[in-house]
């Protein structure tokens, strides 16, 4: 009994501590504007570019804080940015006899919206998200064009990095943002994950 007790214990803490891990944002549903997905490539060696696919979100827009998701290929070399430009999909077979990058990028939306599922099953997934608690403003600026409202990361503020894994975003570690925003941040933590994909 007593056994049986400490293995119980055991596992109440254990599943305990998993949710901790788990971010209560889905951070999917922060993509308000598709059209907004990009993508960025890195030149690691001769001929060995890696594209990643990116989105930023802001406070002002989703309420719970600010950051960026990043989603790159599982494979290497990467197959998808070279299906999106011999056989491009739906929307993007549209438009006939544009760059490249055209494609790339009009692919990784569709990624992001239309096909997701094959986003989870081949690419990595993770977000660098600063909490709102982390942030200052509301500030405003105003110009010739218009208003803007905006948020800051403070200076003493953590991004906190979460892997999408079996149907749920869990938080791997976190860190000091510094004086970088959550893209320059992801930017640099992917290119690491990118030379490792390639050596």
């Amino acid at each position: 009994m007593k056994k049986y007790l400490i293995i119980l214990m055991i596992g109440v803490f254990g599943s305990g501590k998993a949710q901790n891990n788990e971010s209560p944002i889905d951070f999917f549903s922060l993509i308000k504007n598709p059209e907004y997905v990009w993508t960025t490539t890195y030149s690691i060696k001769k001929e060995d570019d890696v594209t990643v696919i990116y989105y930023e979100f802001y406070m002002k827009d989703v309420q719970v804080g600010q950051g960026c998701i990043y989603a790159i290929s599982k494979q290497f070399p990467e197959k998808w940015t070279k299906d999106a430009v011999q056989t491009p999909k739906g929307e993007c077979n549209n438009k006939k006899d544009y760059k490249p990058l055209f494609y790339i990028n009009c692919a990784a939306s569709r990624l992001f919206t239309k096909d997701k599922e094959r986003l989870v099953k081949e690419f990595d997934i993770y977000t660098f998200f600063v909490d709102k608690t982390d942030l200052e403003g509301p500030f405003k600026e105003t110009s010739e064009s218009g208003s803007a409202v905006y948020y800051n990361e403070k200076t003493d503020s953590k991004v906190i990095i979460y892997k999408y894994e079996s149907g749920k975003w869990v938080e791997i570690e976190n860190q000091k943002l510094g004086d970088e925003i959550p893209r320059t941040f992801g930017k640099k933590y992917i290119k690491k994950i990118a030379m490792e994909k390639i050596h």
